[in-house]
């Protein structure tokens, strides 16, 4: 399928990265600005014609970022329905190698790019299917991904980061209903 966008019918097919650095603070994690969209997201993008899932992770990383990352195991999907298709976006865990030197191809695609611990990314993302993935990635170790050590299996997000339940807090309803679906099914 084309990059320029799905025909009739296509299912559009995405890939991307669950990117961490290890700081003297612990883990972070790469969220992109899109400012065409007016959002934050993990870095993805859609696969060209004939290439395998894997290898567009890594492409649209380096595309939309510039960093430079070993791949690790997958680290989770989404799917949500477009204008115009559904979509279907899996994650890959990576390392960063270096030194992480923000360079994106198109700056009027991705113009700014933070690293959050996984409170604050769990914030800045604008949606909850991201949130979902980023958060089930990062509490499950992560062996796989060199220079990382694996991660504690259990996090534990402390109410004054997300506000307490009385205030009605979009995260932490999505973090109870995540909560209730995984020890549910």
């Amino acid at each position: 399928m084309p990059k320029g966008g799905p025909a009739n019918g296509d299912v559009i097919l995405a890939a991307g990265g669950v990117v961490t650095r290890t700081t003297p603070r612990g883990h972070e994690y790469a969220i992109i600005h899109r400012p065409r969209h007016g959002d934050w997201t993990l870095p993805k993008g859609k696969l060209d014609p004939k290439e395998r899932w894997q290898e567009a992770a890594l492409r649209e990383i380096e595309e939309e970022t510039g960093l430079d990352v070993v791949l690790g195991e997958f680290a989770g999907s989404c799917s949500y329905m477009t204008r115009n298709a559904p979509k279907i976006v899996l994650f890959w865990h990576m390392g960063l190698v270096g030194e992480p030197h923000f360079n994106p191809e198109d700056t009027e695609e991705v113009d700014e790019l933070v690293w959050l611990a996984l409170e604050p990314a769990l914030e800045r993302l604008s949606y909850d299917r991201e949130r979902r993935v980023l958060f089930e990635a990062v509490t499950r170790p992560m062996a796989s991904v060199p220079g990382l050590a694996a991660l504690e299996p259990h996090v534990t997000l402390p109410l004054g980061v997300i506000g307490p339940p009385a205030q009605g807090s979009k995260l932490l309803r999505w973090l109870l209903r995540s909560v209730s679906r995984h020890h549910t099914s």
